[in-house]
């Protein structure tokens, strides 16, 4: 049972992610307009989910570590991963990460359960319990930055 509670909330973390990731890239793109980066962003990883809400994938299912999306673009870099648990981690979490190269800068956050509600962590260390607005304006700043 424990195995089947930990798919579970595996599952729902990779997907409640992945909807909101696709929400926020929508919401930036009708403030930016047409933006070659947050369209490919968007575009591309809308596709993986086959019409429906589930993102997950064999790998999820076994417990292995994998990308979700990567994608180079111009001098940027993202990278979204699902890593499984480790020490007395109970369930796995998503890193996401992106570089800019022409600024030497990068930034990140991992979302991850504790206590069974979904936590965000910053590259800084602040923990705040995960909404859609975190991650919109983790987009936002990562679209200024690279328009800048």
């Amino acid at each position: 049972m424990e195995i089947v509670d930990i798919i579970h909330h595996n599952k729902g973390l990779v997907n409640t992610f992945s909807i909101y990731y696709i929400k926020s890239l929508k919401d930036l793109l009708i403030e930016y307009g047409t933006f070659p980066l947050l369209d490919i962003l968007h575009s591309e990883y809308e596709k993986k989910n086959k019409g429906n809400n589930d993102y997950t994938t064999i790998n999820l299912e076994n417990d292995s570590a994998h990308y979700l999306y990567s994608r180079s673009y111009d001098n940027f870099y993202i990278a979204l991963s699902f890593n499984p648990s480790r020490g007395n981690e109970k369930y796995g979490n998503i890193s996401m990460s992106y570089t800019i190269n022409s600024k030497n800068y990068s930034d990140s956050l991992v979302l991850t359960y504790i206590n069974s509600v979904l936590y965000v962590k910053s590259k800084n260390g602040d923990t705040k319990i995960f909404a859609k607005k975190l991650l919109t304006d983790f987009l936002d700043n990562m679209t200024e930055k690279y328009i800048s």
